[in-house]
């Protein structure tokens, strides 16, 4: 066993273990006076002396006169980016100002390189307004431009550009319908704009009205309306634009409105196995004809 030296030799393990913690617990207690008593000390130190007031005093001043010189340089560096940067107002079109002239009218390089940028992917100013909506002009600045900006303030009334400007004086002479253009047709009473188109489309399919019945066949043309239309309309039969039906193809068959897809695929197997029609009685026996859609494709059917 290791000798506990003279000092140590009369104590047993327990009693040396709590001897330890007690002198442990003594260096405790006076660190913790010792801090008290500092704590204390501090805080009777007069704040209101003099030479604490004077401290303080120099401590304001020196900071009032730092963010006084702060202030100062903020404000030239502020004037002078101000005097750099001088609008030059002028009559300007965005679609084909150059960055020299975005430049001049007050923006800079990145904001210059965003607006170009969206020119060449495509974009485009119609209006005024488009202008202002570009992230880079804010509404100050595009209250400032606006005047100056050649584009109009509005985009034309695109509904009314679409069709042609009818002259609203109706006629009582006889309208012949085969030539008859929409503004010619739009002068019988009984026909508006929307008819004057839709008889025109129609009997561009057809090739032509070879009676005036078929105005019946053209949607909301009803028989009230037929009836008062009937005495104001003629027909040119010799106008009617006939098809070949040994030379027209699959797509010009089918877009006429009296052949249906399945007499279109019985024209083109008759012609593949009788080399053409040689007569006209030839496509009343075709599969799927009856008379009734034969006597009215007989005006339209050419053979040659």
């Amino acid at each position: 066993m290791r000798n506990k030296g003279p000092f140590f030799s009369g104590f047993s393990h327990g009693e040396l273990r709590g001897l330890t913690v007690l002198l442990i617990l003594i260096l405790i207690l006076s660190g913790l006076a010792f801090l008290i008593k500092f704590d204390q000390e501090v805080n009777n130190i007069p704040l209101n002396s003099d030479s604490i007031q004077k401290n303080l005093d120099e401590v304001i001043d020196k900071k009032q006169k730092t963010y006084r010189k702060d202030s100062n340089k903020r404000r030239v560096n502020r004037d002078h980016l101000m005097k750099k940067k001088e609008v030059l107002l002028f009559k300007f079109d965005p679609n084909t100002l150059d960055s020299s002239g975005w430049i001049k009218l007050g923006f800079s390089q990145k904001q210059t390189a965003s607006i170009l940028r969206y020119r060449n992917v495509g974009g485009k100013f119609k209006t005024k307004a488009d202008l202002a909506k570009l992230y880079v002009i804010d509404s100050e600045k595009f209250i400032q431009l606006k005047p100056y900006i050649s584009l109009p303030d509005s985009a034309p009334n695109i509904v009314k550009s679409m069709f042609p400007k009818y002259t609203s004086i109706k006629t009582d002479e006889l309208v012949e319908i085969n030539s008859a253009d929409s503004a010619t047709l739009i002068r019988v009473r009984g026909i508006g704009s929307v008819f004057a188109r839709r008889i025109v489309n129609y009997r561009n399919r057809l090739g032509g009205f070879y009676k005036i019945e078929q105005l019946l066949d053209i949607y909301g043309i009803d028989t009230q309306i037929f009836s008062n239309l009937a005495a104001r309309l003629d027909i040119d039969t010799t106008l009617i634009k006939k098809i070949s039906i040994n030379k027209a193809d699959f797509k010009s068959l089918i877009r006429h409105p009296y052949l249906p897809y399945y007499i279109v695929k019985a024209i083109i197997n008759y012609r593949e196995r009788h080399r053409g029609f040689t007569e006209l009685e030839e496509l009343e026996g075709i599969d799927g004809m009856y008379p009734e859609l034969y006597q009215k494709l007989r005006p339209y059917i050419l053979i040659d």
